[in-house]
């Protein structure tokens, strides 16, 4: 008795659990597009609101266009990304979008300082950004403080919930990225895995 071995290929599970995401629901090529289009349409209206924009300070209104252009920027090339199936397209949105993770701990942090601390030198930026004036009754700088604090407190609230979306957006775009590179190795070794089926022969 002898026995010899057949190999055959096993499909490339595209659909494998760790290349979903919304709780195995939706394909991470799905999310990732989802995400494309959404952050596409606010990164335009983000646009439509500067150009529009009657008061905009210096500074801050060069760093709006930066972030608005380089997000425009990095979102085509993961449109390209999810076109072509190259993984390595989807690395700018994910260095950007880490990016603005830290940014916005940056400003949660700092909203934190102006709601401890609103007359100090974090609260007196915070101060000139809501373009109130400085006064020396106590009455007004009682009302000064109450706004830089609620200013305080919605900054902290939205980046950390802008913190949470990045985050999520950041997990289901890498893990879009880690599909395109296993789908790509697939294909690079063109013999996807082997399956082991006996075949017994009589001598």
């Amino acid at each position: 008795m002898s026995a010899s071995y057949t190999t055959s290929k096993i499909p490339f599970e595209h659909y494998a659990s760790q290349y979903r995401c919304c709780c195995n629901s939706v394909h991470v090529k799905q999310g990732t597009q989802i995400i494309a289009v959404i952050q596409t349409i606010c990164a335009i209206f983000g646009l439509i609101v500067f150009v529009f924009s009657h008061k905009l300070d210096a500074v801050w209104g060069l760093l709006e266009i930066a972030s608005i252009l380089g997000e425009i920027i990095v979102l085509t090339i993961l449109f390209l990304g999810i076109k072509k199936e190259n993984p390595h397209f989807l690395l700018p949105y994910l260095i950007y979008e880490s990016l603005m993770v830290l940014v916005s701990i940056g400003f949660i942090a700092s909203g934190i300082f102006a709601f401890v601390d609103p007359e100090g030198r974090i609260g007196h930026v915070y101060t000139q950004v809501i373009d109130i004036s400085i006064e020396t009754n106590s009455e007004y700088k009682l009302n000064e403080e109450t706004a830089v604090k609620l200013i305080a407190a919605f900054t902290i609230v939205m980046f950390a919930i802008a913190t949470c979306v990045y985050i999520w957006f950041i997990h289901v775009v890498y893990k879009y990225y880690l599909y395109l590179r296993d789908l790509n190795q697939a294909r690079a070794n063109n013999d996807l895995s082997m399956r082991y089926s006996p075949k017994i022969t009589v001598a």
